[in-house]
């Protein structure tokens, strides 16, 4: 139950994440009010330092912030399955216990063998509940970085010139369609 649970809040996260990125993109950068830019400037990382022309910072920050949920993803299923691994071996290695107190015969190599398992387990999954939390500690700074920035960056250094609407037009073909939007820097 407990794999169901936390893949859910993943997956949910990840689908906030490119909601939020997909809004950010659809809407011009200066056609929001102060308080909705300043949410989804601090929600997506480097997206208000490409808006204040700072596009380096805007490619550190954001390539570490995708990297970093990419990364957490992966390592979260791994440590899941080495749980599961560790919750299989353990099951097992209990069920022996039943089964010699009931008159049933274990071989001790079998109940070696799965001791051995279930440490290999248990320390499998130790090492990458670590890992996830280098991921985790790995956002913070991230989203840290992206914040104080934010905060601190100086004004727009006017590389980007906000009378100009992107172009936005629809081609519609018999086997496609597409949306193509124009940004000039």
């Amino acid at each position: 139950m407990r794999r169901i649970r936390i893949d859910r809040r993943a997956r949910l996260l990840c689908a906030v994440v490119v909601a939020t990125v997909i809004m950010a993109s659809a809407a011009p950068l200066w056609a929001l009010d102060d308080t909705s830019n300043f949410i989804i400037n601090v929600l997506v990382p480097g997206r208000g330092q490409a808006q204040s022309g700072h596009y380096t910072k805007a490619a550190l920050l954001g390539g570490a912030g995708v990297a970093s949920y990419v990364g957490l993803y992966a390592t979260q299923i791994n440590y899941n399955r080495s749980v599961e691994e560790f919750d299989e071996q353990k099951a097992t290695y209990l069920g022996f216990r039943s089964t010699l107190s009931s008159g049933g015969v274990v071989s001790l190599s079998e109940i070696n063998s799965t001791f051995n398992s279930l440490t290999e387990a248990f320390d499998q999954s130790e090492s990458r509940y670590t890992t996830r939390n280098v991921f985790i500690g790995a956002l913070a700074v991230v989203y840290t970085l992206n914040f104080i920035d934010l905060i601190r960056s100086e004004d727009d250094t006017g590389e980007l010139d906000k009378s100009a609407v992107p172009s936005m037009s629809l081609n519609v073909q018999p086997d496609a369609v597409m949306v193509i939007r124009t940004f000039s820097f």
